[in-house]
C-alpha cells in the first residue's frame, strides 16, 4: 500500500487532506526527497526536473496540513526562484510560481516579500509567466484591500514599484506600470500617490512607457469593472429577463409585469454605477501639474518620436493646461506651426489647441494663432471643409478666451469672418452664424449695430479684465428649488424649522413686556 502511494502523489495528497496524522510518515519521506532534489537544483538549476516539479506541487498543496514541518518551504522556493529565474527551464519556473500562488491563497506566505519577488520575475523572458504573475499581483492586492485599505502593504509595494518603473528591463517596467494602472481603474489604488507615480512615466526615455502612461491619463474614464461582480450581475440579469419571458405563456397581469420591470431597471441601474465619476480624476490628482507641463513641453519640443506619439503628448499637455488653467510659455506658438490646411491630423491639432485655451491665457499669446487659423483655413481659396473647421475652432477659442477679441486688428478680422454667413455652403453658413452668436454674447459692442441682433442691440457686455475674479451672487441651482416650492409648496420640514423661531420670538416679546412692566 505504501509503495503504491509513493507512485501517486496526487492520491497521497488527497489522503493527507482527509487524515494528515495517519500519513505523516509518507509525507516525511516525500519531504526528504524534495530536499535532496532541491540540493541538486541549486548545483544545476538548468536541469530538467519533472519529479522535482511534482514534489513542489505536492508540498504546496499539503503545506496547510503540516505548517511546522514546511515552515521554511516557501522561503526555499522563493530563494531558488530569486537567484536562478533566468536559467530555470520555463516549465520549472511556472510550476514553482504556481506553488507559491497556492500557498499565498491559503495565507501561508506574507504578501510583501512574495509580491516583490513577483515583480522581479517580470524580467524573465516568458510571456505566459508574466501574464500569470500580473493576474496574481492584481488579484492579491485587491483581496488585501477588499475590506479596508491595507496601508502598510500598499506603501511598501508602491515604493518598490516606483523603483521598478526605473528598471533597465523595459518589459518589467512596462508590466509594473500596467499593474498600477489596472489597480487605479479598479479603484484599489485610486489615490493621488498612484496617479503621481504613473505621471513620472510620461517623462520616461522609453517610448513604450510614455505611450502607456499618457493613454491612461487620456482614457481613465474607462473604469474597468470588477470581472467577478460583472459576471454575477450579467447572470442575474439574464435570469430576470428569462423570468419575464416566461410570463409570455402564462397569465399576464399588470402587477406582475410592473414588478419585473422594476427589478430589471434596478439591476441595470446598479450595474451602471460609474456615470457620476469625474471625467479626468487622475489629472486632477497631480501634485505639481505646472512642473509636469513644463517638463513635458520641453521634452515635446526636442522629441524625435513618431508623429503619432508626439500628437499623443500634445493631447495630454493641452488637457493638462486646460484642466489646471496653466500658463505654458510658447505652447500656442509651438502649435501654430502645424496649423496648415494640408497638415496631417490637423483637426486633432486644432482640437488640442482649443482644449488648452482658458480664461487665464494671455490674449497676446492667442492673437497670432487666431490670425493664422483665419488666414490658412477661412478664405475664398480654402476648401469648404477647411472653412468649417477653421470657423468652428475660432468660435471655441473665443468662447474660452474672449479677451482675445480686444487685441489689435481683431475688429477687422471679425468683420470679415462674419460675412461668411452669406456663403453658398450651408455648413460654412452655420459655422459663421455660430461664431457671430458667440461674439454677440461675449462682446457685442465690437460688432456693427446691424450685426448685433435684437437681443444684443442694447447690450454693453464685454469680456472681464485679464485676471479679474467673478464672485458668486447667489447659490447655483436655487431657481430649481424656488420652482419646486411654487409647484409643490414648501416641504413640511420648513414649517417645523419655523415653529421654534416663532416661539422664541414670542418668548422674547414676553420678556421685553415684563421688563417694561418692571
Amino acid at each position: 500500500m505504501a509503495a503504491h502511494l509513493m507512485d501517486s502523489l496526487a492520491q497521497l495528497q488527497n489522503l493527507i487532506k482527509r487524515d494528515a496524522e495517519a500519513y505523516y510518515e509518507e509525507f516525511q519521506l516525500q519531504h526528504r526527497n524534495f530536499l535532496a532534489e532541491l540540493e541538486i537544483f541549486r548545483l544545476k538549476p538548468s536541469a530538467d526536473g519533472k519529479h522535482f516539479q511534482e514534489l513542489a506541487t505536492f508540498l504546496a498543496n499539503v503545506a496547510a496540513c503540516y505548517p511546522a514541518d514546511l515552515a521554511t518551504y516557501p522561503a526555499q522556493i522563493m530563494t531558488l526562484l530569486g537567484d536562478n529565474y533566468a536559467v530555470l527551464l520555463p516549465e520549472v519556473r511556472r510550476t514553482l510560481v504556481k506553488a507559491l500562488i497556492v500557498m499565498r491563497n491559503r495565507d501561508l506566505i506574507e504578501p510583501t516579500p512574495l509580491l516583490k519577488l513577483f515583480f522581479e520575475l517580470l524580467r524573465a523572458r516568458d510571456k505566459s509567466l508574466r501574464e500569470l504573475i500580473v493576474t496574481q499581483i492584481v488579484s492579491d492586492i485587491r483581496n488585501l484591500n477588499r475590506d479596508h485599505k491595507n496601508n502598510k502593504v500598499n506603501r511598501a509595494i508602491q515604493n518598490f514599484m516606483y523603483g521598478m518603473l526605473q528598471d533597465e528591463n523595459v518589459i518589467a517596467a512596462k508590466k509594473s506600470l500596467e499593474v498600477m494602472i489596472t489597480l487605479f481603474r479598479k479603484k484599489v489604488w485610486a489615490d493621488a500617490r498612484t496617479a503621481n507615480v504613473i505621471a513620472t512615466a510620461t517623462l520616461s526615455k522609453v517610448t513604450k512607457l510614455v505611450v502607456v502612461s499618457i493613454r491612461f491619463f487620456l482614457n481613465v474614464e474607462e473604469v474597468e469593472p470588477d470581472s467577478d461582480s460583472e459576471d454575477e450581475g450579467a447572470a442575474k440579469e439574464r435570469e430576470r429577463l428569462s423570468k419575464k419571458q416566461l410570463h409570455q405563456h402564462s397569465k399576464k397581469t399588470r402587477k406582475r409585469m410592473r414588478q419585473e420591470d422594476r427589478r430589471v431597471k434596478s439591476l441595470r441601474k446598479h450595474r451602471g454605477g460609474h456615470k457620476d465619476q469625474l471625467i479626468f480624476p487622475a489629472i486632477q490628482l497631480l501634485n505639481d501639474p505646472q512642473g509636469l507641463a513644463d517638463k513635458l513641453f520641453g521634452r515635446l519640443k526636442t522629441s524625435t518620436d513618431r508623429f503619432e506619439v508626439r500628437l499623443m503628448q500634445l493631447n495630454f499637455l493641452s488637457r493638462l493646461i486646460g484642466q489646471h488653467r496653466l500658463i505654458v510659455v510658447n505652447f500656442y506658438s509651438f502649435v501654430q506651426r502645424y496649423l496648415q490646411a494640408h497638415q496631417a491630423n490637423v483637426t486633432q491639432i486644432l482640437a488640442y489647441l482649443v482644449q488648452g485655451c482658458h480664461d487665464v491665457v494671455p490674449p497676446e499669446e492667442l492673437a497670432p494663432v487666431v490670425k493664422t487659423i483665419a488666414n490658412n483655413f477661412v478664405s475664398d481659396r480654402s476648401r469648404v471643409e477647411a472653412m468649417q473647421v477653421g470657423l468652428n475652432a475660432l468660435r471655441e477659442i473665443v468662447t474660452r478666451t474672449p479677451l482675445v477679441l480686444e487685441e489689435e486688428g481683431m475688429d477687422d478680422l471679425v468683420g470679415d469672418l462674419i460675412q461668411y454667413r452669406k456663403n453658398r455652403d450651408k455648413g460654412v453658413t452655420a459655422a459663421a452664424r455660430s461664431l457671430l452668436n458667440t461674439i454677440r454674447e461675449k462682446y457685442p459692442t465690437m460688432l456693427k449695430r446691424k450685426d448685433r441682433g435684437k437681443d444684443a442691440a442694447n447690450s454693453t457686455a464685454r469680456p472681464s479684465e485679464y485676471g479679474a475674479l467673478k464672485g458668486a451672487i447667489d447659490v447655483e441651482g436655487i431657481e430649481l428649488l424656488e420652482e419646486y416650492e411654487r409647484e409643490h409648496g414648501r416641504p413640511e420640514g420648513d414649517a417645523a424649522w419655523d415653529a421654534p423661531a416663532d416661539k422664541d420670538s414670542d418668548d422674547d416679546s414676553d420678556d421685553e413686556s415684563d421688563a417694561d412692566d418692571d
